[in-house]
């Protein structure tokens, strides 16, 4: 048996437990991240197989910590499935992952909204009308939340 077989049984598992979204991800990770690396190895190589070398290139690509992340979750679930459905004797408890950094959030004063939201409001890019869109639905959500609550 292969690992694209084993990644395609798995993904068939899921997709009937999770929201199409998620199937999507899952689906776009394995095939953009893991299958790249592991198509074609027999179940005797993933045996012997040092996954933590994986890890640490998806590191050395400079990749974000999400992805990492991400990528190593879904690439433990295929191997967990595997060793569950298949009895596979593999040591997944040893699969590092990565862990996320805290980043710090900067928050606009007043002014700097006001002077973000006019730059958006005169541009003609397409893009900076979604981020003007997602601007004044967090604001006004926001404001609505404050409202609610100084009403109770």
């Amino acid at each position: 048996m292969k690992f694209e077989e084993i990644a395609d049984d798995w993904l068939r598992y899921k997709k009937a437990s999770v929201k199409p979204s998620t199937y999507s991800n899952y689906y776009g990770v394995v095939q953009k991240r893991i299958l790249s690396k592991f198509n074609g190895k027999t179940v005797k190589q993933l045996l012997k197989y040092n996954f933590n070398d994986y890890v640490e290139s998806l590191i050395n690509k400079r990749l974000g910590n999400k992805t990492i992340q991400d990528t190593v979750i879904i690439l433990k679930q295929i191997l967990k499935y595997a060793k569950a459905k298949y009895g596979l004797g593999l040591n997944i408890e040893l699969i590092n992952t990565p862990r996320l950094e805290n980043k710090e959030v900067y928050i606009f004063n007043q002014g700097e909204y006001n002077q973000f939201k006019e730059n958006l409001l005169e541009s003609k890019n397409s893009k900076h009308l979604g981020m003007l869109i997602a601007l004044f639905t967090r604001y006004e959500n926001r404001r609505g939340l404050w409202a609610n609550l100084e009403r109770h």
